[in-house]
């Protein structure tokens, strides 16, 4: 079967076992690389490790959604190697920083701007130490320096 729209972000297990895929349509969909076939069962994969975690649905990132958001208000999502941060990226022109997990709802964030319009896409630098944010009308990268303390924060570059 699959999605019912086009795939927006898709994560795979650490092992490559698994792989998971949301579409614009706001769905989560999980397959099986090995078989080759989708996996209708969320407790099949309720306890994989993601290699990286960049779908903007699922339990770890429930939080990051506003009350009565849209379902497309949220356009990306990135997380910290170490799994301790994520963020998002998205229509009012935010970057947001979140703890990692965030699945309860209103997770406190820190906001950043930068960007004069949505925000597209969100990453980190191979070593964490950087993110870099995509925006849409205004077609500007913007990097970020992530300050760990006791919290986290991201510095403009």
């Amino acid at each position: 079967k699959g999605h019912t729209s086009f795939i927006t972000c898709f994560d795979f297990s650490v092992d490559g076992q698994f792989l998971q895929s949301t579409s614009n349509a706001g769905e989560l969909m999980f397959w099986n690389c090995v078989e080759g076939g989708q996996v209708l069962s969320t407790t099949a994969v309720r306890d994989v490790r993601w290699a990286t975690f960049n779908c903007v649905l699922g339990w770890p990132v429930q939080g990051i959604w506003p009350t009565g958001a849209a379902s497309s208000f949220v356009n990306c999502v990135t997380r910290t190697s170490d799994c301790k941060y994520m963020v998002s990226g998205d229509d009012l022109s935010k970057v947001k920083l979140f703890k990692y997990p965030s699945p309860k709802a209103n997770s406190r964030f820190k906001a950043y701007k930068g960007h004069s319009d949505e925000v597209l896409n969100v990453r980190f630098s191979n070593d964490d130490a950087y993110l870099f944010s995509v925006g849409g009308a205004d077609k500007a990268i913007l990097q970020f320096e992530l300050v760990r303390h006791k919290t986290a924060s991201l510095h403009g570059k």
